[in-house]
């Protein structure tokens, strides 16, 4: 093999390695219930297409998440901890009124979440954060949140 071939090789493997093993860029930033509007359009409006939001309640575990995928959005609500398992009927309850269909999915851990697909519009992403902000963890528009952007 000559010399050309065998840099080329291992320019594109040391290429793949860093693809395949660099970290996801995260972004946290604190504010309160009157940003969600702007984080929810940085998820709409971010590249890639493939990204997600956590939206936490500050000083808690208490969070849900939400994940884009092109045009789709899904709002994810995890069922690991024995709190989450407690709030799992209330948050079902809960999306159920706000007229979602609440769907189980298994992830590849074998950890439960709880899954709902939301439109892809900032306004309706705001409505049922907020209810489930406000009605299973008892959050106020003056609680502090902490928004996480993972890419």
């Amino acid at each position: 093999m000559n010399t050309i071939a065998t840099i080329i090789i291992v320019v594109f493997v040391i290429g793949l390695v860093i693809f395949l093993f660099a970290p996801r860029k995260k972004v946290v930033e604190k504010g309160f219930f009157h940003d969600l509007p702007n984080k929810f359009n940085v998820l709409l409006n971010s590249k890639p297409k493939i990204s997600k939001i956590i939206v936490a309640i500050s000083g808690t575990e208490d969070f849900i998440q939400f994940s884009r995928d092109g045009e789709k959005v899904e709002m994810d609500y995890p069922v690991i901890t024995p709190r989450q398992k407690e709030l799992s009927s209330k948050f079902r309850e809960i999306c159920s009124q706000s007229g979602y269909q609440v769907r189980e999915i298994i992830g590849s851990d074998g950890a439960m979440f709880l899954d709902i697909s939301v439109s892809s519009d900032s306004e309706d992403l705001v409505i049922i954060s907020k209810r489930i902000l406000t009605n299973l963890f008892g959050a106020k528009e003056d609680t502090k949140l902490k928004f996480t952007f993972l890419a």
